[in-house]
């Protein structure tokens, strides 16, 4: 098991993250395994109490316990084999997302747990899908920094632009048909809250307003591979 000393800081602090991510979204997980905050800021959310918090810092501290954690379940992965190439297969996932629990404000979570049963169920935002990183080549980028609740909704707004104009959005005129990434597919359910996929897709998307009727809708297959450098 991975074990590095600690100084017992209480508080998630905020330095760029961006030192560990190329322009990919590709991790050095090498690096990060060496930084010292990191562990720190595992440190803190195991011991968090979040009696206190604001709606808006508790959706902060869950979305940075989900990629911090998915951080720290693949260098688990990683110390035990170092080829390790991600979660491709359903056992592999099964073990990652849902068997291993992490302590998290003193109890024993799952992945799944955090983003289903927290994040999603709680929160109804579905901008929180741009926002979380499980490790994978298809998944969002991992932020470049950790949420704060005073700047959340602004971040939320450039992650979503971000996701939803790099790629994730396709439309081939030849053929008529747009391509989305399998996110908007899995949790189509989520955006109904906020008018609909093809509504919400729209208005973040830079180009002309797409007439979704004109065209046929296709889910891009998920890379699961390891976002590793």
């Amino acid at each position: 098991m991975i074990k590095m000393a600690v100084r017992k800081s209480k508080k998630i602090s905020n330095p760029v993250i961006s030192k560990w991510i190329n322009h990919q979204g590709k991790v050095d997980y090498s690096l990060l395994k060496k930084d010292q905050w990191f562990w720190e800021q595992i440190f803190a959310l195991e011991n968090a109490n979040l009696r206190k918090y604001s709606r808006h810092e508790k959706l902060a501290f869950w979305l940075n316990t989900y990629n911090l954690l998915t951080i720290k379940g693949v260098l688990i992965e990683l110390e035990k084999n170092p080829k390790w190439k991600g979660n491709v297969t359903s056992l592999v996932k099964l073990r990652f997302f849902i068997l291993r629990k992490f302590l998290v404000a003193g109890k024993k979570l799952s992945l799944n747990y955090i983003e289903n049963s927290i994040i999603r169920r709680r929160f109804k935002d579905p901008r929180v899908h741009f926002a979380l990183n499980c490790g994978s080549a298809s998944c969002p980028f991992l932020p470049n920094k950790l949420f704060q609740a005073e700047s959340l909704d602004k971040y939320l707004e450039n992650l979503t632009k971000f996701f939803i104009n790099s790629g994730n959005v396709r439309i081939d005129e030849e053929t008529r048909t747009v391509y989305l990434s399998r996110i908007f597919k899995w949790y189509k359910r989520d955006f109904d809250i906020v008018g609909g996929l093809e509504q919400f897709i729209n208005k973040y998307w830079k180009e002309d307003a797409i007439d979704f009727s004109k065209y046929l809708i296709k889910f891009e297959e998920y890379d699961w591979s390891l976002n590793k450098q």
